[in-house]
């Protein structure tokens, strides 16, 4: 379990992509890989100590080419430098 993470990066989680389009089609495991690396909202899980404009539980759009991968028990994280959040929403809005 990811428990801090350096002075100035995010821990974000991710939106889940979804299993299944609305027209009912199950995306195969790799189009779901595709689809995981274009993803870039979500939600912030842990910041660093020097953290000043992100706060842990917001909801937000970040760099999506800034994002490192950190899988960690069987859930996907990306990790960003603070400057790499773009936006803060006020709920979890659809694309």
């Amino acid at each position: 379990m990811i428990t801090e993470v350096n002075v100035d990066m995010v821990l974000i989680k991710p939106d889940p992509i979804p299993e299944e389009s609305t027209g009912g089609i199950i995306a195969p495991d790799i189009a779901r890989a595709n689809a995981m690396k274009k993803q870039n909202r979500g939600m912030v899980m842990i910041i660093g100590s020097e953290c000043k404009w992100v706060q842990a539980g917001w909801y937000v759009s970040f760099y999506k080419n800034a994002a490192t991968d950190m899988p960690e028990d069987g859930e996907d994280f990306v990790i960003v430098h603070e400057g790499h959040v773009l936006a803060k929403f006020q709920t979890n809005v659809k694309k």
